[in-house]
């Protein structure tokens, strides 16, 4: 009987496993290489294979082929989308863009990140990591990441591709949808807006403030559309640069690297995806002045709903009893 020592025990079962691990991946390769000739299947009385008729095989190499041209074959059709996106408005910078990385979390409790609900917040003071850890906070102070299972490594992958696609153009830069993404989340916290909505809703919400300008050239509708821009073109001068901003926003999010709504359901999806148009479509300034009246005809309505209910409040009052006068001395 050989005595084997407790330290080398350890390694022992390593070797193990790894022989066995080794011994496995051969016999899969010989299997792919050589697969089983099919056994012979019975007819049914219809002259049929009978197991025609059943499940496929998952073993069956044929399978994994046709999994891997499919996978290949969605790579090839997001990698044409941004190429296409690309082509159409170039992305400019004046220097390479930062990557956020997940180990930048380990550092947060060293940065100062303000009072992210409060409306004086200043995005200016701000380092660029400071902005990636100020996003990521937002995002679990709404229980995002664990309603939604977010996985903190997708998140920083897609706001480093969305920070890539915001060029370096004086307003409508990364910096401003920052701001406007903390802004939205002051009215989520101070303001009830919480309470109001769903979850995904509040997702919606915050991924098309985030999203709502990027890859913007610096130049407004007006402009490109005189210009005949080829965006303007394809549009159909239309809502030029936001329904740019949309497909952008969701061919990001199109990738399984980038696809923070990789764990929503369709039904999740297909709601978060509309909202998220509708809000970014919203950000046309020709919407602008519509939407502030149709705010103020609302205010006033509830203005005047406030004050009638007021007034008869104050009708069904009933008046104080006169106190009796004091008796004379």
């Amino acid at each position: 009987m050989t005595m084997v020592n407790a330290d080398q025990a350890p390694m022992n079962a390593l070797r193990s496993a790894a022989g066995e691990a080794s011994s496995s991946s051969s016999s899969i390769r010989r299997s792919r290489s050589h697969p089983p000739p099919p056994k012979k299947s019975g007819k049914d009385e219809e002259g049929g294979d009978t197991r025609s008729r059943r499940h496929h095989n998952d073993r069956d190499p044929r399978t994994f082929a046709v999994a891997a041209a499919s996978s290949e074959s969605n790579i090839r059709q997001e990698e044409d989308m941004f190429g296409f996106l690309d082509k159409i408005l170039p992305i400019k910078r004046d220097s390479p863009p930062p990557v956020f990385k997940i180990t930048m979390l380990q550092s947060a409790l060293k940065h100062d990140l303000g009072d992210l609900s409060s409306w004086g917040w200043n995005v200016f003071e701000k380092t660029e990591e400071e902005l990636f850890l100020s996003l990521v906070a937002i995002y679990e102070g709404c229980g995002l990441f664990t309603k939604f299972k977010i996985s903190k490594a997708t998140f920083a992958a897609f706001l480093t591709e969305i920070r890539r696609r915001y060029m370096d153009v004086p307003y409508h830069n990364f910096r401003h949808a920052v701001d406007v993404t903390q802004t939205v989340y002051c009215f989520l916290t101070q303001m009830g807006l919480s309470s109001v909505l769903s979850s995904t809703e509040t997702l919606a919400l915050l991924t098309a403030a985030l999203c709502h300008d990027v890859q913007h050239p610096g130049y407004n509708n007006a402009f490109l559309v005189t210009a005949h821009a080829p965006l303007a073109v394809m549009y159909s001068d239309k809502a030029v640069l936001e329904n740019f901003h949309s497909a952008v926003a969701f061919a990001v999010l199109g990738r399984p690297r980038t696809n923070i709504f990789s764990n929503l359901s369709r039904k999740q999806y297909q709601a978060t995806r509309q909202a998220m148009i509708h809000m970014i479509l919203a950000t046309d300034m020709t919407c602008h002045f519509g939407m502030v009246e149709s705010f103020k005809k609302l205010l006033n309505q509830h203005l005047s709903s406030v004050t009638a209910a007021a007034a008869a409040a104050a009708d069904k009052k009933q008046p104080m009893a006169a106190s009796p006068p004091p008796p004379p001395p």
